[in-house]
This record gives C-alpha cells, structure tokens and sequence, in this order.
C-alpha cells in the first residue's frame, strides 16, 4: 500500500488514482476569490448610477485596493493550499486555507509593493536614458 496524505492507495491501481487526480479540478481557488468577487459586483451594483468614466474610475479603484489587501489573503491561501497538496499533504478546509494565507499575508504584501518600486524604477531605468539620448540627438 502507498501513502497519500491520509488515504492509502494499492499498488494496482496507483495510475489510475494519479489520472483521477490530474482530472480533478481544484474547488479551492472557487471559494477563494469568490467572495472577493461578490464584494466587488455587489459594489458595482449599488454604487455605479451611471457609465461616466468617473464611476469606471472609481470602481477601478475600488476593485484594485481589494485586489491589494484582500487579495493577498486569497494568493497566501493559494500558494499555501498547493504547496501541501504538492507534498502529498491532507486536503484543508476553507477555514484552515484562509488561517494559511493569514500567516503568509505580511510578506506577500511586502512583496508586492518592493515588486511594485522595482518595476517603477525598471520602467525610469528604461525610459529615462531613451529620453535623454532622443533630446540630445537634435
């Protein structure tokens, strides 16, 4: 018998388990992002009266402050949830996944705003002596 997680599995039929497990979807992200989603449409529903680009903007706003601390919460969940899977761990719970991504919160956000510097100072890096050279070639 071989182990996986908490089930055992016989040594016959151990391809068909590992087809089976390739063929299942993973629910977990659903749940994940869902409620973040709802959020959102529920926010586009009852505060967008008009299609101005004002009301675009600001939900566009809206939907990406969530993505950014919210957000966080649900890739932490994620990345978590795979990296047991992905050791042959026991399957989590909703609550235990966002307990998961809770943990992890303080240095995926940390990383997403170094992530964000880097790629503004990437992008200068890059533009600025593009800039220079065309204003000096006249």
């Amino acid at each position: 018998m071989l182990q996986y997680g908490d089930d055992w599995i016989a040594p016959d039929v151990k391809e068909a388990f590992i087809q089976s497990l390739r063929e299942q979807p993973e629910t977990n992200t659903a749940a994940i992002w869902t409620p973040l989603y709802l959020v959102l449409e529920y926010y586009s529903y009852h505060s967008l009266n008009d299609d101005s680009i004002e009301s675009f903007n600001q939900y566009w706003k809206f939907a990406r402050m969530m993505e950014t601390w919210i957000g966080g919460i649900a890739t932490g969940a994620i990345l978590s949830l795979s990296a047991i899977r992905w050791n042959n761990g026991s399957k989590l719970t909703i609550g235990e996944t966002f307990s998961e991504g809770m943990t992890h919160y303080g240095r995926l956000l940390g990383t997403r705003i170094v992530f964000r510097f880097v790629l503004f100072a990437g992008l200068l890096a890059g533009i600025l002596p593009a800039v220079l050279v065309d204003f000096l070639s006249f």
